[in-house]
């Protein structure tokens, strides 16, 4: 299929839900000072994105005339991808923080929890200024999710998102989810299991799915990091756990033979974290940060 076609196919039937990702191109920020490593998205990171979220925003700061490439034309041309503009003084990395972190506040404004921020190590970090200690929890899988390889095409990884949308959603969904559904249930160290178990599953279908499409692929890790409202139970419900840091197995990801390559296996950990300074904390996950294994599956 030509360029053209493939860009009406996808500009015709994509249809955005009420999850959304705020993204940066690959720049480091210290301060005032901005390092700018690449326009483009980190070509990993955007295939992570791509999968599991349905619109993405990457704010345009007043004074930096970069854009995002031709993958990021690509975005914008079929609506995927968005870029506000923002107009502050100041350095040119205190310029980018504050339009990420007021563009993250509009959004949130209009769609309260559906908008989380993208980390990462060659991208936008959120200052600690607007962090509060001890004020959430974090949720990290390792090893767990199965990501293309950079070189796959974005077109194809859309084809597979398009055909394959309600195992990429059931995994977001639990994940989006489990804070919440532990934090109302009254047993929750059953319902804490009873979460890892079908997070386990949701990426042992997607590892299955990618090994039947035969596209190459990384397995991935993501730290999610939440709020707890001042009402939730579930903060007081991991400290009294124990050390803070637990460990849960991933034993349906573990049977399919890909992690047992590294010396750490498939797992998830639950830990306290920073919350997110703002008047209404909610138990939906205000920022993301994934990493990736070096070896390659097919």
């Amino acid at each position: 299929m030509g360029d053209v076609k493939r860009r009406a196919k996808f500009a015709r039937h994509h249809n955005p839900s009420t999850r959304g990702l705020i993204i940066s191109q690959q720049i480091a920020v210290g301060g005032n000072a901005l390092g700018i490593i690449s326009s483009e998205f980190h070509p990993q990171d955007i295939r992570f994105w791509l999968l599991f979220w349905d619109k993405m925003v990457c704010p345009l700061v007043e004074g930096l005339a970069f854009g995002t490439g031709e993958t990021g034309q690509f975005l914008e041309e079929i609506g995927l991808l968005e870029r506000p503009y923002y107009n502050f003084g100041g350095g040119f990395g205190d310029r980018v923080v504050r339009a990420h972190m007021a563009a993250y506040d509009d959004l949130d404004k209009k769609e309260p929890g559906a908008w989380s921020i993208a980390e990462g190590t060659n991208s936008f970090i959120i200052p600690t200024a607007r962090l509060r200690d001890r004020g959430g929890i974090s949720v990290e899988l390792n090893r767990a999710i199965p990501i293309p390889d950079k070189e796959v095409a974005i077109y194809d990884i859309l084809e597979f998102k398009a055909k394959r949308k309600d195992e990429l959603l059931n995994l977001r969904v639990h994940l989006d989810g489990i804070a919440r559904a532990i934090d109302d249930s009254d047993d929750q160290q059953g319902e804490l299991s009873r979460q890892v178990k079908l997070i386990d599953g949701a990426c042992s279908d997607l590892i299955r799915l990618n090994q039947e499409w035969r596209m190459p692929f990384r397995l991935s890790g993501i730290k999610m990091s939440l709020d707890l409202r001042p009402t939730a139970t579930l903060g007081s419900f991991f400290a009294g756990l124990g050390a803070g840091n637990q460990y849960y197995g991933m034993p349906m990801v573990a049977s399919l033979g890909l992690a047992t390559l590294s010396a750490v296996g498939a797992s998830i950990k639950f830990s306290g974290d920073f919350g997110l300074n703002r008047t209404s904390p909610t138990l939906l996950p205000y920022k993301y940060m994934a990493n990736y294994c070096t070896e390659l599956f097919y």
